[in-house]
């Protein structure tokens, strides 16, 4: 658990690093976006609330797990689901220093089989949250550096996303004057109605169609690194369950919530951040409406029904193509 947890800080650190986050000048772009919307005041009640004060402390409960498997007592250590393949304290107390050997009995499982299965999961799970940033740093990246670095005839290849209307879940490209009359009025009657400080949608170059990442994990999940991030606290919180004969969990009420409540607190804070990121970034790339129809918003099972859904509706070939065909380049020259 201990190797897990500081695999996980490591990387965690490294990701914030190359992201920037320990600029004290920048700040994270949902919190920005954020900011623009609400009074000052109400941005202060949300960060002391929703930043300031829960999330150290979530920090600190998600350690909480771990003090639950090293106040077991050694009585109640199991030795795992093969009972034959468990790793002994005996065959570890002679690499030990004699005054830390203690009484604790030598049968005493240390190392059982659902330790060694939770901990080979545990590393598929950083390494799936550390291949999905990667990947949304690669994309974001070089999109950006095209964005910053073109040239008058790179304009001319740009995708204006207010050229594409959605329709029945269908994106319906527009080709006649008398279309494009209505979709200029429709589109002027959506930006009085926006909120203040909403995101509006943004041009982008047309390989980066359709503005947002889309291939690799993507394809199976609109949020694998917070899927990871999430299973991989639960996937902790069950190093516990196994630990003990008669479970830790089952010995006390605080114990069960000290073990699974953090998990599933951090379920609930991803939820609400999720909630924001996929509102910023339908503001800004309005096929994100279609990518939902497509891909699960955290597990690949939800892309697997949304398979069933769109393909029994008959709808799942015009948003495959609304979402990874390139547009028509007579619809990439914003004016």
């Amino acid at each position: 658990m201990f190797s897990l947890q500081l695999l996980w800080s490591v990387r965690l650190t490294r990701h914030a690093l190359k992201r920037g986050f320990y600029d004290f000048t920048t700040e994270d772009y949902r919190y920005s976006q954020l900011r623009k919307m609400i009074p000052r005041w109400f941005m202060e009640i949300i960060h002391f609330f929703a930043v300031a004060i829960p999330q150290p402390l979530l920090l600190l409960f998600l350690t909480l797990p771990m003090q639950n498997v090293l106040l077991l007592p050694p009585t109640e250590l199991s030795s795992g689901m093969i009972p034959s393949l468990h790793l002994p304290y005996s065959s570890l107390v002679h690499l030990l220093p004699m005054n830390l050997r203690g009484n604790t009995p030598p049968t005493t499982p240390v190392l059982n089989t659902s330790d060694v299965l939770f901990f080979i999961v545990g590393l598929g799970l950083l390494y799936i949250e550390g291949k999905a940033d990667g990947e949304m740093y690669q994309y974001q990246t070089s999109k950006h550096a095209a964005l910053e670095s073109s040239s008058l005839a790179d304009q001319k290849d740009m995708v204006d996303p207010t050229k594409i209307t959605i329709h029945d879940d269908v994106v319906l490209q527009l080709h006649d004057d008398q279309t494009k009359i209505r979709r200029r009025q429709a589109s002027h009657e959506q930006s009085s109605n926006r909120w203040k400080g909403q995101p509006k949608p943004t041009p982008y170059p047309r390989k980066y169609h359709p503005g947002f990442p889309t291939k690799g994990l993507f394809r199976w999940s609109r949020h694998a690194n917070f899927a990871a991030e999430q299973l991989f606290w639960l996937n902790q919180a069950f190093f516990v369950v196994c630990a003990g004969e008669s479970s830790g969990v089952t010995r006390a009420g605080w114990v069960g919530g000290s073990v699974f409540g953090p998990a599933f607190a951090l379920s609930i804070l991803f939820c609400a951040s999720t909630f924001l990121t996929e509102w910023i970034t339908q503001s800004k790339y309005p096929t994100y409406k279609q990518y939902k129809l497509l891909v699960g918003q955290f597990l690949p099972q939800e892309t697997a029904l949304l398979y069933l859904w769109t393909t029994s509706r008959g709808t799942r070939s015009a948003l495959l193509n609304s979402v990874y065909s390139l547009p028509a380049k007579k619809l990439t020259q914003p004016k």
